[in-house]
């Protein structure tokens, strides 16, 4: 049986960046609204050089996620434009990027049709299975992209995201989903890209190693770009709210006098919750490696390769839980008191 090559550790290292023009990307006094019509961002500008790398901030519903949408191109304006360089090649991982994957297909086919289809006529089925390998897929990378775990189904995402040659790269919350030695994996290999970059993130460590350049802070409906590093101040929810109209029909007050004492127990005991989480995470991701080497090992021996398969899969299915429960934890820390 054909096998996926497994990089003996997890590296990222995206194309190198193609030619394009001074300014790939530009906003130009935009209005960006829901889809119910409410505007959620107003006279927005914003001017995206070569080589910028921009962090977006701001609270909860301030349209951060938005914002990357319309500069993605994925979501227009409903005022002002959108300008790009004619040699602009963009690429966007949106938060629910590993929903639009075609269930019938293997990931290792839809990397290379991908890449192929955003101008990269040069890569290579060994190359796709090279990085899904490195992203920990294992053999799962042959299988139907519909019988993968949501964890998984992220990887694939994430590899496609990463094939093909851009000048731009939009990101929208990249460490949901992705377990800690990808995501240290994918912020290394941003640190070395050397295009332009625009990132929405909450998690502070994966933001700091991207080296910003620019500081994009949404609130009140106005957009403000700023040249300079990150602060400590940026991370305070509570200052950014201070900046944000408490009661905007968008952007309902949050009542946390009205919490529960269960809820204020579990905040509580976050942090060591999160602590005994990333142990039994790391232990999880070390086994679902170990089972992968496995099925490599096994070759054609069917009978082996499906109990291996198995074994997986049920391992799988308790590290995405897992996932699942840190990401609510830390939106609990992350939530002013």
């Amino acid at each position: 049986a054909e096998s996926v090559q497994d990089a003996p550790r997890r590296r990222l290292v995206f194309p190198e960046p193609p030619a394009g023009g001074a300014t790939p990307l530009e906003l130009r006094d935009v209005d960006l609204a829901f889809d119910d019509g409410v505007v959620i961002v107003s006279g927005a500008s914003l001017a995206v050089g070569r080589g910028d790398r921009i962090v977006v901030r701001g609270p909860n519903g301030a349209g951060k996620s938005t914002l990357v949408r319309c500069l993605a191109g994925d979501l227009p304006p409903t005022r002002g434009e959108r300008v790009a360089d004619d040699r602009l090649r963009l690429g966007y991982f949106a938060q629910d990027s590993s929903q639009q994957l075609d269930g019938d297909k293997t990931p290792v086919e839809v990397c290379v049709e991908a890449a192929r289809r955003l101008g990269d006529p040069t890569t290579s089925e060994t190359r796709a299975r090279e990085l899904l390998g490195a992203l920990g897929l294992g053999a799962a990378a042959l299988r139907a992209i519909a019988t993968l775990s949501g964890g998984e189904k992220a990887k694939v995402a994430l590899a496609r995201f990463c094939l093909a040659p851009c000048n731009l790269l939009c990101l929208d919350e990249p460490s949901n989903h992705l377990d800690t030695a990808v995501l240290d994996a994918l912020a290394d290999g941003l640190n070395d890209y050397a295009g332009a970059l625009v990132v929405v993130s909450h998690d502070r460590a994966f933001v700091d190693r991207l080296r910003p350049t620019h500081v994009a802070t949404l609130a009140d409906k106005t957009l403000l770009l700023e040249r300079r590093a990150l602060v400590d101040a940026d991370w305070l929810v509570a200052d950014l709210r201070r900046h944000t109209a408490a009661d905007s029909p968008d952007s309902p007050p949050d009542d946390h006098s009205a919490e529960s004492p269960a809820d204020r127990k579990r905040r509580y005991n976050a942090p060591k919750l999160i602590e005994k989480l990333e142990a039994r995470i790391a232990r999880a991701e070390t086994a679902i490696a170990d089972l992968d080497a496995e099925m490599v090992a096994a070759g054609a021996d069917a009978a082996a390769c499906l109990a291996l398969v198995e074994r997986r899969d049920a391992l799988q299915t308790d590290l995405d839980a897992m996932y699942d429960e840190y990401a609510e934890l830390d939106a609990l820390l992350a939530t002013p008191r």
